[in-house]
C-alpha cells in the first residue's frame, strides 16, 4: 500500500568497493503518465510525471533523457532541430540535437515562469506560459527571455496560433490577438464571451478552437465564430488529410472528416480515455494519455500502445500470488512472472494503491474510488465505482469471502458479495484515515494516520484500539509473520508477539525512522524508508543497511517473491535483489534475559490453571493476561525477580470460556506468550 503525502530523497549514493551484488532495475512494466508530446523530424519526445523520454524509431522504444529534472515535464515544443521542455519548477530546458542532450534555458525568466505551464512557437519565436498567468518570449532559441503579455498579463495562456502576421492566443480569459509578434495583446470583441480556450489549430482556410463551450470554427481573421459541437475537448490536432482529431478528459479520442461538423469516437485499442496531447511523425499520429502513449497508422481506425521503455515510475503496491509478483500503480495491475515478462492484468484510468491476494481471489483499489475484484486469479475482473464514490482507497485485505478496503478519510468498507456492494464498518474506529490493513488468521488490524492501530475479531463489525507500548500513532504499514505483527511508523519499527496486545520498539541501526513498508522472509525482516532499505534478523539487536550500489531513492513498497526482494519506489520504478545477498545482523544484544516459560497446567482448564517460569538471573518481569479482543483481564505480577522457579495460579472463574493469552515481558523488551484455554 502506498501514501503520497511524504517525499523523502536520497542525497548520497553508496558504492562500496569489493561488492559485486547490487540492486537491479526491472525491465518494465511500461506505463506512461503523459502530459505532453512533441516531434522534431524523426524524433519524438514525451513529457511525463517522472521525466522526459525520447524515441527515434517512431515510438517503438523510448529512452529516458539525461540531464533533465526527474519529474514534472509540463510542456514541449520544437523549432527545427531544437526541442524545448517546460518543467514544473525549474523553468525551460533546451536541446539542440533533437533531444539527445539538454541544458537550462532560463536567462531572463522571472520566478513565476519557473513553473512553465505551456510552450508555443510562432516562426522562430518561442513563447512560455506561466501557470500563474502571463507569457514570456524568446527570439534566440531560449537563450534569453522577456515578458510578452502586455494587455493579457493576468490571462492564463494555453496556446498560440500564427496566421500571416497575426498571432492568436487561447487563454482561460478568452481570445487574444497580437500584431507585433506577441509584445502586445488585445482581447477580441468578436469572439463569444466567457470562453476558456483549451486549444487552437489551423486546417485549410479555417482555424478551430476547443473551448469550455464546445468546438468553434473561426473565419475572417477571427471575426466570425461558428459553434460546431458542444464537446469539451482538451486538445485538437489537424492531420495532413484535413482530418480533425479531438482529445477529451473522459472519452478518449474523437475524429471529424467534415471540417468539424460531425464527430465520432475512435477509441479502438485505447484503454486510457484521458487525453493530454497529440503529436505527428511522418507516418503516424500519437496520443498521450494518463496511462499510455498510443499510435495510429490508419488515421485513427485503430490504436496500439507504444510504451516500451516508458518505465512505470510510481509504484502503488505489491502482492504475491504463488510464484508471481503483482504490481499496482498507474494504469492498473501488472503481473511479473520473470525478468522482462510483464502482463497487464487490469487496465484502469486510476492509480492502484491497494492490492490483496488470497488464492484465486484478487482485490484492488484505486485513488478514484474504484474497487476491482477477480475470482479467477486475474483472468477477469469486476468493477464497482458506485458504492465507493468519492473515496481514496489506500489498503486492502481478503479474509475468506470477506473483502476489506481502507480509505484515507472514510474508514473501512467490507464486501461479502464479491464486490457487488460495500458497507462501512467503522464502529469503534476513532480515526477513519486508514493507511494499512493486515489479517492474522481471522483477526483484522488497521493502521491509522493519527490514532495508531485498531483490531477486530468480528470481521470489522467492531474495532478496539491496541496501542499498548506503541510510541507513535502514525502508522504507515502493517505486516504479519506467523503470530508476530510488525508496524512501520513515523518513529521506526514496532513488533507485537501477543496479537497486538502490546508492542515493542526495534530501531537500532535505522538511518530513517519513517518506515513506509515492511516485508518478511523466514527470519529476516526488511524495512523500506526514505533513505533506502534496511534488514534485521528476528531477535537480533538491530538493523543493517542494504543500499550498496543503490540508485533509487526510497523503498515505498516491498515484497518477497521467488527468492528475491523487490522494492517499488515513488518515482524510479521497481528494483530487485536476491535475498541471499541481503544478510541481516545476527548479533544478540549484550544484555539479554534468560527465561524459560513453562506450559500452563491444566490446559484446557475449567476454573484455574497454574503458570510457571524460570529465570537464570535477577531481572525485571511483568506478567499480564489478555482476552481475544486484546483487553487486559489480569495483571499477575510486576517487579524484580531473583533467579529460580516462580509459580502462580490464575483463577478465571469470573471470566467467560474462551482463549486467553498469557504475556510475559522482560526488562530487555523480550516477550513470551502461551495460550490459555478455559472450557
Amino acid at each position: 500500500m502506498k501514501h503520497f503525502f511524504f517525499v523523502a530523497i536520497l542525497f548520497s549514493v553508496l558504492h562500496p568497493s569489493g561488492l559485486s551484488a547490487q540492486w537491479v532495475q526491472t525491465n518494465g512494466p511500461y506505463v506512461a503518465y503523459v502530459r505532453c508530446l512533441a516531434s522534431s523530424g524523426s524524433t519524438l519526445v514525451v513529457g511525463t510525471t517522472w521525466g522526459l523520454y525520447r524515441s527515434t524509431d517512431d515510438g517503438e522504444s523510448w529512452n529516458h533523457a539525461q540531464h533533465m529534472p526527474g519529474s514534472g515535464i509540463y510542456a514541449l515544443a520544437s523549432i527545427d532541430s531544437f526541442i524545448f521542455a517546460g518543467t514544473d519548477g525549474d523553468g525551460v530546458y533546451s536541446s539542440i540535437d533533437s533531444g539527445a542532450n539538454w541544458s537550462r534555458a532560463n536567462s531572463g525568466l522571472i520566478g513565476k515562469y519557473r513553473m512553465t505551464w505551456g510552450l508555443a512557437v510562432s516562426g522562430t519565436t518561442l513563447f512560455g506560459f506561466s501557470q500563474f498567468g502571463g507569457a514570456a518570449r524568446s527570439t534566440d532559441f531560449g537563450e534569453t527571455w522577456t515578458e510578452a503579455d502586455s494587455g493579457a498579463s493576468s490571462a492564463r495562456f494555453y496556446n498560440i496560433l500564427t496566421l500571416g502576421s497575426t498571432l492568436y492566443a487561447g487563454t482561460g480569459s478568452g481570445f487574444f490577438t497580437s500584431t507585433d509578434n506577441g509584445i502586445h495583446w488585445s482581447l477580441s470583441t468578436d469572439s463569444p464571451k466567457n470562453l476558456t480556450i483549451n486549444a487552437l489549430v489551423a486546417s485549410g482556410s479555417y482555424f478551430y478552437a476547443a473551448t469550455n463551450k464546445g468546438v468553434f470554427r473561426i473565419a475572417d481573421s477571427g471575426r466570425t465564430w461558428t459553434q460546431l459541437s458542444d464537446t469539451n475537448f482538451a486538445e485538437l490536432i489537424a492531420t495532413r488529410d484535413s482530418t480533425l482529431f479531438g482529445g477529451t478528459w473522459v472519452g478518449g479520442v474523437s475524429r471529424s472528416t467534415d471540417n468539424g461538423l460531425n464527430w465520432s469516437a475512435v477509441n479502438n485499442g485505447i484503454f486510457h480515455p484521458r487525453v493530454n496531447a497529440f503529436a505527428e511523425s511522418p507516418t503516424s499520429l500519437f496520443v498521450g494519455t494518463y496511462g499510455a502513449v498510443y499510435r495510429t497508422r490508419n488515421n485513427g481506425d485503430s490504436w496500439e500502445v507504444v510504451n516500451h521503455g516508458l518505465q512505470l515510475a510510481g509504484i502503488g503496491t505489491f502482492a504475491t500470488s504463488g510464484a508471481d509478483l503483482l504490481i499496482g500503480g498507474s494504469g492498473g495491475v501488472f503481473r511479473y512472472a520473470a525478468p522482462g515478462n510483464w502482463d497487464s492484468e487490469l487496465r484502469t484510468t486510476g492509480f492502484i494503491q491497494a492490492l490483496a491476494v488470497d488464492g484465486n481471489m484478487y482485490l484492488a483499489g484505486g485513488n478514484l474510488g474504484s474497487a476491482f475484484c477477480s475470482t479467477d486469479a486475474g483472468t477477469t475482473w469486476s468493477s464497482n465505482t458506485t458504492s465507493l464514490a468519492d473515496v481514496n482507497i489506500t489498503s486492502a485485505v481478503v479474509i475468506g469471502t470477506d473483502l476489506f478496503l481502507g480509505t484515507d478519510h472514510r474508514g473501512i468498507f467490507r464486501s461479502s458479495d464479491t464486490n457487488r456492494s460495500w458497507a462501512s464498518v467503522n464502529h469503534g474506529l476513532s480515526d477513519t484515515s486508514i493507511r494499512a490493513l493486515v489479517a492474522l488468521g481471522t483477526r483484522l488490524y488497521a493502521g491509522t494516520a493519527a490514532r495508531g492501530i485498531f483490531g477486530s475479531l468480528d470481521s470489522g463489525m467492531t474495532w478496539k484500539r491496541m496501542n499498548n507500548g506503541l510510541a507513535d500513532s502514525q502508522i504507515y504499514c502493517l505486516t504479519a509473520n506467523g503470530s508476530t505483527l510488525w508496524a512501520g511508523t513515523g518513529n521506526g519499527v514496532f513488533f507485537s508477539s501477543d496479537l497486538g496486545s502490546s508492542w515493542s520498539l526495534t530501531n537500532k541501526g535505522l538511518a530513517d525512522t519513517i518506515v513506509f513498508s515492511l516485508a518478511v522472509s523466514g527470519t529476516n525482516i526488511f524495512a523500506g524508508t526514505g533513505f533506502g532499505i534496511f534488514t534485521s534478523t528476528l531477535g537480533s539487536d538491530g538493523w543493517k543497511s542494504v543500499n550498496d550500489g543503490v540508485t533509487f531513492f526510497d523503498g515505498r513498497t516491498l515484497a518477497v517473491s521467488n527468492s528475491n526482494l523487490f522494492a517499488g519506489t515513488s518515482s524510479n520504478g521497481i528494483w530487485w535483489r536476491p535475498l541471499s545477498d541481503l544478510s541481516a545482523p545476527t548479533e544478540k544484544a549484550d544484555m539479554t534475559s534468560d527465561i524459560t516459560l513453562h506450559p500452563n497446567f491444566p490446559n484446557p482448564f475449567s476454573t484455574a490453571t497454574t503458570i510457571s517460569f524460570s529465570t537464570a538471573k535477577r531481572e525485571y518481569i511483568d506478567v499480564k493476561i489478555f482476552d481475544q479482543l486484546g483487553s487486559e483481564c489480569a495483571h499477575l505480577v510486576s517487579g524484580e525477580f531473583d533467579a529460580g522457579d516462580h509459580v502462580y495460579q490464575w483463577n478465571a472463574l469470573h471470566l467467560s470460556p474462551g482463549v486467553y493469552t498469557f504475556v510475559l515481558r522482560t526488562g530487555f523488551g523480550e516477550v513470551k506468550t502461551v495460550k490459555l484455554i478455559r472450557e
